[in-house]
């Protein structure tokens, strides 16, 4: 009877630390799936960063785009003013060189109607 026990116990034992063994396995097993877990989430977490970095990179080339293009229609539109400045200025200068030429045939008219009157 005594032996029975023992076995039962010793059994009772190997039942126990199979089921020990099997729950170490499997904290184990969490452990590193959460390890896994946690490496992923490292590694979307440096690719979220890169992606981060890579549109901000590219918003500060739009931005740096967008004050080139203001630049250059800020130039264009001092080329513009400049032109209708320099085009306003020949006008005036052919306007006046038309009158100046309008007032030499009539100063040539009247000699001549007076050079007519004195023969």
């Amino acid at each position: 009877a005594q032996e029975k026990e023992e076995s039962r116990r010793v059994q009772s034992l190997l039942s126990e630390r199979g089921a020990l063994v099997q729950a170490v396995r499997g904290l184990r097993r969490q452990r590193e799936e959460r390890g896994l877990k946690l490496e992923s989430f490292a590694s979307k977490g440096a690719q979220v960063r890169a992606g981060t970095v890579l549109l901000l990179a590219k918003a500060e080339a739009s931005e740096h785009t967008l004050r080139q293009l203001d630049a250059d229609f800020q130039a264009a539109n001092v080329a513009r003013l400049t032109m209708a400045a320099g085009r306003g200025k020949l006008e005036r200068e052919a306007t006046d060189a038309e009158a100046r030429e309008n007032r030499a045939l009539q100063a040539l008219q009247m000699a001549e109607q007076a050079k007519l009157q004195r023969e």
